[in-house]
């Protein structure tokens, strides 16, 4: 079997205070999935004193 894969990445609005929109990584996530994405992978960046900065989520679906 052959696969697309799709990367996508979700920033931070302001870099001091606000954190990661989980429910706008639901909504795209699940969207993606309606679509026949599956989720491989997902990663949080951090500086490196721990302050996240953004994320990257690895999707693929079956070519064809």
């Amino acid at each position: 079997m052959k696969w697309e894969y799709k990367t996508i990445h979700f920033s931070r609005k302001k870099f001091i205070t606000s954190s990661l929109d989980t429910a706008l990584i639901d909504e795209k996530l699940n969207s993606y999935s309606d679509n026949g994405w599956e989720l491989v992978t997902f990663e949080i960046k951090t500086t490196f004193i721990g302050i996240e900065t953004g994320a990257y989520a690895l999707l693929k679906r079956a070519k064809g």
